[in-house]
């Protein structure tokens, strides 16, 4: 695709970063931009010279622990590209959806691209906007972390420690033994981690070549479950309070959608319940993690609506006026 103006390339490298079908890359960028790779450095930067935006910058690439500065992180990942240390990391965004607390991103189609054009003719005049097209899709999870999950599966059946390589920005690369209980997904970003018999977390996405399954047998008789795992939503944390209660009503306008939430909540028998009143659908849960479930929430937009606790509902209604204030500003 050939590109002219500057501003339009950076807008094409950021529908391409944003897309779910699309492994970003500084190689991947240059090629369907039609670029050299030292302009396409120049342009990444130049986009993530944005402080909202860099906010949400990450990669499939080692650079952070999880208790590390999300922007700290980000800056040490654009250095690293800039300075072409890493051209094929994957680049991506994290938390798409809370762009529109500061900045109006909106994911349309070609038909709701032609309605807005005409509802609202000045709406791409403010340099803040832009349009950008997205299709949906279920979230790929890399193949060699899929083999990783296949491997810890198979030591849990046939009761084995494994061993691999993991490394963090704090502590760089170290050995791990440990007695693996099951593979945990993050509901919301999505993440793979093993946890093992003491209680302990590792990404997939962070362990390096190959895992290993041992001749020394597991210790899994000697494992106790944290009794406040089971209510956590996303990451789990050590300084938590007690779950909050969640209620929220579905609009099961298309099945899709109900078996999208059936899906996403398949692991949480112990805490949640789904059900039908009338011609809606209610999910209830006790909680941990109330900031990564009101993420999950935005991912079904006005399909779901929240009943319980009165406080997310409070957060929503201020974001989404604050949403429509830009709405104002721009008519």
């Amino acid at each position: 695709m050939k590109i002219d103006n500057r501003l339009d390339i950076i807008a094409y490298m950021f529908s391409l970063i944003i897309s779910e079908k699309y492994d970003a890359t500084i190689n991947s960028l240059s090629d369907s931009c039609n670029l050299p790779i030292q302009q396409t450095r120049k342009c990444i930067s130049a986009l993530f010279q944005n402080p909202i935006l860099l906010s949400h910058l990450s990669s499939t690439l080692e650079i952070s622990d999880e208790d590390d500065d999300p922007l700290e992180s980000a800056r040490f990942f654009l250095d690293k590209l800039v300075n072409g240390e890493c051209d094929d990391a994957v680049i991506y965004l994290t938390d798409m959806d809370s762009f529109t607390e500061e900045y109006l991103l909106l994911p349309v189609n070609p038909i709701e691209i032609s309605t807005l054009r005409t509802a609202y003719p000045n709406l791409l005049k403010n340099h803040m906007t832009s349009l950008f097209e997205t299709k949906d899709s279920i979230d790929a999870i890399p193949p060699q972390i899929l083999e990783r999950q296949d491997t810890i599966q198979d030591a849990i059946m046939r009761n084995k420690q494994i061993e691999f390589m993991y490394k963090t920005l704090r502590d760089g690369t170290f050995k791990i033994k440990c007695s693996p209980v099951e593979v945990i997904q993050n509901i919301t970003s999505h993440t793979l981690y093993i946890k093992d018999t003491q209680n302990n977390y590792y990404r997939l996405d962070r362990v390096k070549d190959s895992i290993k399954i041992l001749k020394d047998s597991s210790d899994i008789n000697t494992y106790v479950a944290d009794k406040y795992h089971k209510y956590f939503w996303g990451t789990e944390y050590k300084d938590h309070g007690e779950p909050v209660h969640v209620k929220i009503r579905i609009s099961n306008e298309t099945s899709n959608i109900l078996e999208k939430i059936k899906r996403d909540t398949a692991l949480r028998s112990q805490t949640s319940a789904l059900y039908q009143e009338g011609k809606y659908y209610f999910y209830e849960d006790d909680i941990l993690g109330i900031q990564d479930f009101r993420r999950w929430l935005r991912s079904y937009g006005s399909s779901i609506t929240v009943i319980e606790p009165h406080e997310l509902i409070q957060d929503i209604v201020g974001s989404a006026q604050k949403a429509l204030s830009y709405y104002k500003i721009l008519n």
